[in-house]
């Protein structure tokens, strides 16, 4: 995947590490969603973090 200014990087995690009160039901990992994370390969700025659903990740 590549960005404006080069290649990122995504990384999928459990709703729970967006904090501590994200899918209570489910312990923090909803069966539903996930959190996307997208940041600079060269430098792990953060660009963008969004609500997934699990089966809509970018690959």
């Amino acid at each position: 995947m590549s960005g404006p200014k080069g290649r990122v990087t995504v990384a999928t995690q459990p709703l729970r590490e967006a904090g501590p009160w994200m899918a209570l039901r489910y312990g923090g990992d909803g069966p539903n969603f996930l959190l996307e994370e997208i940041a600079c390969a060269g430098c792990a700025t953060l660009i963008s973090v969004r609500e997934v659903r699990r089966d809509d990740r970018v690959a």
